[in-house]
């Protein structure tokens, strides 16, 4: 199971059924856990002290908390870093996310498909990805570790918190793949985790009617 898949109520779900946590200790386990990777930059359960050694074998046999393997790094004048990420699925698949920095704050542009769905709009020529086929709809992990990717670069896991603003504007259209960014946006604002604020996040989109109004109310992060 990848870490990076689970909200904060999902760990709690998952500790008791596949951990054996019991229920009045898994609150405290799953904060314990949830900060240690998304607060305090924890590579290995191995490292996580905070918990049995027990635990921490079973955690290390049954969680996985690897990252895509990073293919190339772009580092432009402005000091913006583009990376190129192979994820680890059956295909292999490649791709990109940016980290623009600014004088007070980084921003970080996440990617939400490989390819993208709406290559066959003509709204769209002007977008490189727009005129790639729809490979696949990525994760919520495949989100949230572009995100670990640059914490961990920037070792972003203080109170300073070095990325600030979360812009979804990378490759592919974010509501044809709402499920998946609904959740990664949730695991984002999680307060045992990140905790990002709504308006430290922004997704921007073509424009799909029927997920519009949905997404508003469900989510209510910035359009674009």
């Amino acid at each position: 199971q990848n870490f990076y898949d689970l909200s904060f109520n999902d760990l709690k779900t998952f500790l008791i059924e596949k951990a054996g946590i019991d229920n009045k200790k898994v609150k405290m386990r799953a904060q314990q856990i949830y900060s240690a990777v998304y607060k305090k930059g924890l590579k290995n359960f191995k490292d996580l002290t905070t918990v049995t050694n027990d635990l921490r074998k079973n955690l290390d046999n049954i969680l996985t908390l690897d990252l895509p393997k990073i293919i190339k790094t772009e580092i432009a004048d402005d000091k913006t870093i583009k990376w190129l990420l192979e994820l680890n699925d059956e295909n292999k698949n490649l791709i990109e996310v940016v980290l623009i920095p600014s004088k007070s704050h980084n921003t970080i542009c996440v990617s939400v498909q490989v390819g993208c769905a709406m290559s066959k709009n003509s709204a769209c020529i002007h977008c490189a990805t727009g005129t790639q086929l729809l490979v696949k709809n990525l994760s919520a992990s495949e989100i949230v570790m572009q995100m670990m990717i640059a914490k961990r670069y920037l070792n972003d896991f203080s109170d300073q918190r070095l990325i600030k603003n979360c812009v979804i504007m990378g490759s592919g259209e974010s509501l044809t793949n709402y499920g998946n960014v609904k959740k990664f946006i949730k695991i984002l604002m999680e307060p045992e985790g990140i905790h990002m604020g709504k308006k430290s996040i922004t997704l921007s989109t073509i424009g799909i009617p029927d997920k519009i109004k949905k997404f508003a109310d469900e989510i209510g992060v910035y359009l674009a």
